[in-house]
């Protein structure tokens, strides 16, 4: 209950990403506690619903007091944040027109696995089920195992599903929504690769995996350059590309500054740091606001600037935006 309030204190739509998990949890907690009995190791001891009720109840309670400490005084506001965020201004730029169409989910997939997940741990997923469809075929035929594991799968995955499909069905389509199923995936992943039989495959194939990610996370951060590897290795399926960064120009310097004196739905800093982190441009955005101390600030703040950028737009009603 602590961990889900402060979840839901830090963003408001947390609970949504995280509830499918919860859900299956609290089920499961239900269906035993109705049992007779459960095991727990060599000894039986009697299950209470009651006691499940109350402890849930008590989960719930604990939660609500925490989260509505502070969205009860702004509620209104924070409704009016959400829909803005979700169908209205505020998600302009962020996602497609239309996102009921197989192309915007598509290119909302392509684009995740380009610039977020990468396609290492995609194509390691990929290739550790694969091997695993003896051991899925020996563990579905055993009765005795397979509740269990559908339960456990049901809630894996419906960690990361939930969370892929609100982001990538929404008009705002920020990957950032998606974090709190970051976790998910590599749980999955590993446990793919740990589930593979064949001793020297599944090193094999954790060596390669965990040395590529390394690889590309300290392209990130030091000016490491390997010049017999490719910076990016494509794949184009129809009109989709699959792009793996295995390396990125590092500058060699400071990047200079870009300073954006207005923010709006479209022009801002997080839709300026996205592009940035997606072409490899060698810039760092900042945004200019200013606090009590009013305009004065402001000749301070800009002396920091290498360029200034104001783009005075159209009303957002009149503005044609270009889907993904």
């Amino acid at each position: 209950a602590l961990t889900m309030a402060l979840g839901s204190l830090t963003k408001v739509t947390f609970l949504l990403f995280v509830i499918g998990p919860i859900a299956i949890v609290v089920g499961q907690v239900i269906t035993l506690a109705r049992s007779t009995h459960v095991h727990s190791g060599a000894a039986r001891q009697p299950a209470s619903l009651p006691g499940a009720g109350v402890n849930i109840a008590g989960a719930v309670a604990l939660y609500l007091c925490l989260t509505l400490a502070w969205y009860g005084p702004n509620f209104s506001k924070t409704l009016a944040y959400i829909r803005s965020t979700t169908s209205g201004p505020l998600s302009l730029g962020a996602g497609p027109s239309d996102p009921y169409t197989v192309h915007a989910v598509l290119s909302f997939t392509a684009g995740m696995m380009n610039a977020d997940v990468s396609w290492v741990f995609g194509l390691a997923a990929i290739a550790a089920a694969l091997l695993n469809i003896p051991t899925l075929i020996t563990w579905w035929r055993n009765r005795d195992y397979r509740r269990q594991g559908l339960i456990d799968a049901a809630f894996l995955l419906s960690w990361i599903l939930i969370p892929y499909l609100l982001v990538a069905l929404g008009h705002n389509q920020d990957v950032r929504l998606m974090a709190p199923a970051m976790p998910g995936m590599a749980v999955i992943l590993a446990g793919l690769i740990t589930a593979v039989r064949w001793v020297y495959v599944r090193i094999i194939l954790a060596a390669a995996t965990v040395t590529a990610s390394v690889y590309q996370v300290g392209r990130l951060v030091t000016p490491l350059q390997l010049d017999f590897l490719p910076a990016e290795s494509t794949l184009a399926i129809g009109q989709f590309e699959a792009v793996s960064h295995a390396a990125t120009r590092h500058s060699g310097g400071p990047n200079p500054t870009v300073c954006i004196l207005e923010s709006n739905p479209i022009v801002n800093g997080n839709t300026f740091s996205y592009l940035i982190a997606a072409r490899g441009d060698a810039f760092t955005i900042r945004n200019i606001t200013i606090g009590p101390q009013g305009p004065s600030e402001l000749e301070t703040q800009l002396a920091g600037c290498d360029f200034a950028l104001y783009v005075k737009q159209p009303p957002i009603a009149s503005t044609n935006l270009p889907t993904r």
